[in-house]
Parts: structure tokens; sequence; C-alpha cells
């Protein structure tokens, strides 16, 4: 099985280039904006998964033109006497790379062109090479700020702090996240044609767009996001309004109307700019994809990123109640999605209550979501929740857990405790084998497995390490919960699953191709690295250890041997055309 580990070495200035640069600025000034623009949307056009251009040989025989042959093969050379061995990967651009350069370039530089073309090509590459080797120092913060933790979560730790800064940005699957990101929109639109307090928010969007319907305004983002999709070759991919059509004027404002104007709401998110303006405009008609996966997100987080906007906009009486985040994340996500989501998957199946029937039944602290079949008990918690991207770049164990604490564990203020995620799970989990639940007591409670489920809603958080070191905190808790006279032997340890996730595969679990406790028990059998086992050689205990880290997503992907696209991303697609 593939457990998500390749060891890939991102090549550094210094491993080709005996100086010592400042600065970015030192290399691109004096080069056209729109010509680096125009190179690095390029890069950032290469596949995600077996880019032909993760050959460094091949990025550098593409790369450099005639007149700078003679340094692309004392470069290449050069890499090639670096290698540990000659079979390592040595990679010259990746996507935070890239990304980090658009963003500079888009705004320190200008049009003013002093550098020869060939000069531009040698200097651009310099800044590369410059721009990894600065992520590579700023990752290396990761070593030191893991290095005093127990052996028990050390590793998890060093390998969630070196990787979540950029995870998001690299490991994710074009088809999936457009599936998932239509069927959230779709229920994010009938969400707010179903509320009276957003019929405001509902109607200024449509105007916005100058649609009738929110059907009318996906039918237009489709074609956007499906040419990422259909894109043939790793290269920049271009929309091109079509000149000819009475509606060209009207066609190219609305795509210009995609970009968001007002990033107060993104403040948690990385690369702001770059995901609320994720094309640009090369000339009238013609716009330039600058990332696939955020025109992709365009379908669903770039809408509410538009709606945060336009809610911030409207009169007071008119705007949703409190902040449109904690709206947003209560109402839609962890009830709403979550709600539908599951009722889709198990309906007219198991003992099911949402949390908001449990709530009816005078209970408070609910589970999210609650279903037992026979004696297996699926006890849900659902957060959406963000970490703020300044913490996210840190590079900081101490910052990232400090964070995930405060957002999943408890929050302590003025001495007193508010129960998150984790805790809540273990309240519930109380309840149960006290049988304290009204709306399901028709169990035995020393017969009961309870799989305690952590739903969460951005794909960032499918990172290596971080189930583990949440599980750390539970089995804490669990012990507690031991030494108060409770039998805990036949609780699961906690599993995160992003909401994705239960998307994408929602039909394997309607069918019971896949029944998710029994997926969960493979899961923690193929984690779980046994002291005591006898393993062939050091590499076969090394590929065990790190196995524990790998998260729920990736081991279901590789669980999945033939992925399907979801049925019902067919059955709310077909609501576009009604």
């Amino acid at each position: 099985m593939n457990t998500g580990f390749t060891l890939k070495r991102v090549v550094e200035y210094s491993a080709v280039f005996n100086d010592k640069p400042n600065d970015l600025d030192s290399f691109l000034s004096g080069i056209k904006r729109s010509r680096i623009l125009n190179a690095v949307a390029f890069f950032l056009g290469f596949s995600n998964r077996n880019s032909k251009y993760e050959s460094h040989k091949e990025f550098i025989s593409m790369f450099f033109c005639a007149e700078n042959n003679e340094l692309a093969n004392e470069i290449y050379q050069k890499l090639e006497q670096t290698k540990f061995n000659p079979n390592e990967e040595l990679i010259i651009i990746n996507p935070l790379t890239g990304l980090q350069l658009f963003e500079f370039c888009f705004n320190n530089l200008n049009e003013e062109e002093t550098q020869t073309e060939a000069e531009a090509e040698r200097n651009i590459f310099k800044a590369i090479l410059f721009q990894n080797e600065q992520n590579t120092i700023a990752q290396n913060k990761s070593a030191e700020s893991t290095k005093k933790l127990d052996s028990n979560i050390k590793l998890a730790s060093l390998a969630l702090t070196q990787s979540f800064a950029y995870n998001d940005i690299i490991n994710y699957e074009k088809g999936e996240v457009l599936a998932c990101q239509m069927i959230k929109s779709i229920y994010l639109f009938e969400f707010l044609e179903s509320r009276e307090d957003t019929k405001y928010l509902l109607a200024k969007f449509l105007a916005y767009f100058e649609t009738e319907n929110w059907k009318d305004y996906l039918k237009s983002v489709l074609p956007i996001a499906f040419s990422v999709i259909q894109a043939e070759n790793e290269a920049h991919t271009d929309i091109i309004v079509d000149s000819q059509k009475d509606s060209f004027e009207k066609d190219c404002e609305f795509i210009e109307k995609l970009i968001v104007k007002d990033v107060e709401e993104l403040n948690d998110f990385d690369f702001i700019k770059l995901r609320s303006n994720p094309l640009y405009k090369v000339k009238n008609g013609v716009y330039r994809i600058i990332y696939g996966l955020f025109i992709i997100e365009l379908l669903h987080k770039g809408l509410y990123f538009k709606l945060s906007e336009l809610n911030r906009k409207l009169k007071k009486s008119q705007k949703v109640k409190g902040e449109f985040r904690g709206f947003y994340c209560d109402e839609f996500s962890e009830k709403y999605l979550l709600y539908r989501i599951m009722d889709s998957i198990y309906e007219n199946r198991y003992i099911k209550f949402s949390g908001e029937q449990i709530k009816a039944l005078n209970v408070s602290a609910e589970p999210d979501y609650y279903i037992r079949n026979g004696n297996n008990v699926l006890l849900f918690e659902s957060k959406d929740i963000l970490v703020n991207a300044k913490i996210k770049h840190t590079y900081d164990f101490e910052k990232y857990e400090a964070a995930f604490k405060k957002k999943l564990y408890y929050d302590e203020e003025d001495g007193k405790i508010e129960k998150k995620a984790v805790l809540q799970l273990l309240n519930n989990i109380e309840r149960i084998l006290d049988k304290e639940l009204p709306h399901d007591n028709n169990y035995k409670s020393n017969s009961i497995k309870i799989y305690p489920i952590l739903v969460l809603h951005d794909h960032q958080f499918n990172i290596s390490g971080l189930n583990l070191i949440i599980n750390n905190w539970f089995q804490d808790e669990l012990e507690k919960l031991k030494n108060k006279g409770y039998n805990i032997s036949k609780i699961r340890p906690i599993t995160i699953i992003d909401i994705d996730t239960f998307i994408y595969y929602q039909d394997y679990l309607r069918n019971r191709t896949l029944k998710l406790e029994k997926v969960i028990d493979e899961y923690y059998k193929f984690i779980t690295f046994d002291r005591k086992k006898k393993y062939r050689d050091e590499d076969h205990a090394k590929q065990h250890v790190q196995r524990t880290l790998i998260p729920f997503s990736i081991f279901l992907s590789n669980y999945v041997t033939e992925r399907k696209i979801p049925k019902m991303l067919k059955e709310k697609g077909y609501l576009l055309f009604d």
C-alpha cells in the first residue's frame, strides 16, 4: 500500500551557485512583471501528480534557451554530483515556490525591463533556487521546535510541522476536489435559499453577478473549473472569451466579478491575493489561470469568500446573525451539510440521530451525529476550523499545538475551560456508557463498541501526524475515564475524517462496499506500530513507523482499489438543467 511518503530533494541555491544573494529583488528587478508572471503561471500549470518536470533534467532542458546552453549543462552536471545516490530525485520547482514568486512579482514589480532575455532567464532560475532555499531554511525550524518532545509523538510532530505550511496546495486530486466542491456549492445555495435569514444575502449575490438564479451562476462558473481538469498539456491555461458573441462584454465582466475585492474574511488563509484572484487578465477577453487548485475551489471555497464580502456590505438588519464565518461554520458546515451527507449515506438504516434531533430531547452538549448498528456506535463531532495563515507558515510545533489544542481540545480563559471536540466526544462516550442519552439506550453497556469520529471541513488537515497527535490527547482522557471505573476496552481511538472523504466515498458506504467501522479497524491495524514485533530489517521497521503518521484519507484512497465519481454529483448536477 502507498503510504504517501516519497523522498524528493528540492534543489537549493547553494547547491549550484557560490555567492550569497540577499533577496528576490536582486534577481528580478529589471524584468518585466508580465514576463515573470507568464513564466511562473507556466510552472504552476505542471501536474501535481507525476509531472514530467519533476525530473531536474527535463526541467533544465525545457527552461534554458540556446544562448544559455553552456550554463544549463554546467548546472545539470553539478546537480548530478550532489546526488546522495544515482536514483535520488531532485526537484527544481514546486507549487509553494511558484506561488511565492508569483505573489512577490505581482506585488513588487512593474513593466520596466533592463535585462536581456537571456539574463532574465538566468535570473528567474536563480530566483527559483533562492526561494527554494528560503523555504528549506524555514522548514528546518521544525526540527528545533520538536527536539524536546516525548518519543511517542516526536516523529508525528516533526512530520506535521515540516509539511503543514504547504501540504494542502500540493497533495490533492483534481477530480476529487472538483466533485466535492461542486456538491458543496449546490448544498450551500440550497441552504441559502431555504432560510429566511439569508434571503437578502442570496439576493445581493444574484444581483451582483446579474444572474436570475444560482443555477445560472454555477453554469457560468463550471466551464472555468472544468478547464483545469481538461487541460491536456503541462502549461498555463487561458480562459478565452469569444469576442464574436454579443455577450462578450458581459461575459468578461462576469469573470472579473469572481475576483474577491475585500480580503478581510481571508485572513485565515495563506496566499490571500491568489486565492481571491485565481486568474489574471492577459488582455481584453483573455484570462490566465494562476493555479488550478484555486480555480477549482472557486466553486465552493471561492463562493464562501464572495458571500463573506457581500454580507459585509449589507445593511445591519439584512446581514446574517453574528459574524459570517461563525454562521457559515455552525449553521451550514456543522449542521446542514453534515446532516445531509450522513442522511444520504445511512438513509433508512441503523439507529441514527442528528444533533438537532437529540437536542430537541432537551439534551445539551449533544453529539453532532449518532449512529448505532447493533453493538457498534459511530459518534461524530464536526468542526469547521482553520489555523491562521501566519501561524501556518511558522514551522513551529509549539504554535501549531497551541492552535490545535484551542480549536480541538479545550480553550482556557480566566480559569474557565471550554470543552472542544476531544472533550466533547469523551463527554458523550461517558453518557453512552451510562445510558444517559434519551434517544437510544436499548443496548448493553458492556457490549457496546464506540467509534469516535472527528469530522473536519478543510483538506489542509489531511496531513501526516495529526491523527496520532489528536489521538494522544484522546488516550490521556480515556485513562481518566478508566480511573473513574469505566471499561474503555471497546472504545476505539479517535479518527479524523474530512467531510470531502464522506462526500466522495458516500456510494461505497451507502451500498456497504465499505463499512465505516470495519475500515476504521483496518486503518488502525495498518498504522499501529508493534514494538514487540520482529521486523525483517531496519528499513522494514522504518516503513511501519511511517505508517503511524498517515491520515485516514490516504489510507482509504489506497483501500478502495477502483474510485468512481459519486452519483450525487450527477443527481445534483441535473438540478442545474431543470
